[in-house]
């Protein structure tokens, strides 16, 4: 009875998820009208992008993670941070690169800004969409660095400020940099004076 009970289970399981694909579309018919969309999965999840009004929006996993409409939220961590260090030169940005971080990071006339960005799919869809992140990351001082923040840190240590802008950490991609161990490895990766800074997500 347990081995028919079990492909019962496996059966209805892939019932299920065939299902939940084919109605996905129809639900997000229902989400977002008005807007047009384009939606495809990675290997991170399903990404969103929505236009509306020359408005564009990127949804990861149903969470907003980007709008062209965001100019604010970085510069409340960036400016204070950057004016706090004598002499910031080479900079370390993980996360915050859809909300305007590399733009306001630039305007302090640094040298270099590495952004650990591993997920290619959501990059793409971000840099195309958001016109102002596409300017700021074609400047000659950006470093797009297809590798996890761990594996940057731990070869490279001469960072002046480690900016640290996750999204909440109610995934496996992002609780990960929220450990003691993630800051040892980012204390180590500073250079003398070095600051590490890291924006609180909230929601």
């Amino acid at each position: 009875k347990k081995p028919r009970r079990f492909i019962v289970a496996v059966l209805s399981g892939l019932a299920i998820l065939i299902a939940s694909r084919q109605f996905i579309p129809f639900v997000d018919s229902i989400l977002w009208q008005g807007f047009a969309t384009n939606e495809f999965e990675s290997a991170y999840g399903r990404i969103a992008l929505l236009e509306r009004q020359g408005e564009n929006y990127i949804y990861e996993n149903g969470r907003l993670t980007a709008t062209s409409a965001d100019t604010l939220s970085s510069e409340q961590i960036i400016h204070p941070i950057a004016w706090a260090h004598p002499t910031p030169k080479r900079i370390l940005l993980i996360g915050g690169v859809f909300s305007g971080a590399i733009r306001d990071i630039q305007k302090h006339k640094v040298d270099k800004i590495v952004v650990p960005f591993p997920n290619k799919p959501l990059l793409k869809t971000g840099l195309s969409a958001l016109s102002a992140v596409r300017n700021s990351v074609a400047k000659g001082n950006v470093i797009i660095v297809d590798n996890e923040a761990r594996d940057v840190m731990l070869r490279d240590s001469t960072f002046d400020i480690i900016y640290l802008m996750p999204g909440v950490p109610s995934s496996g991609a992002d609780n990960r940099f929220w450990t003691s161990e993630f800051f040892n490895i980012a204390r180590s990766a500073l250079d003398t004076n070095g600051i590490i800074a890291a924006a609180l997500p909230v929601g």
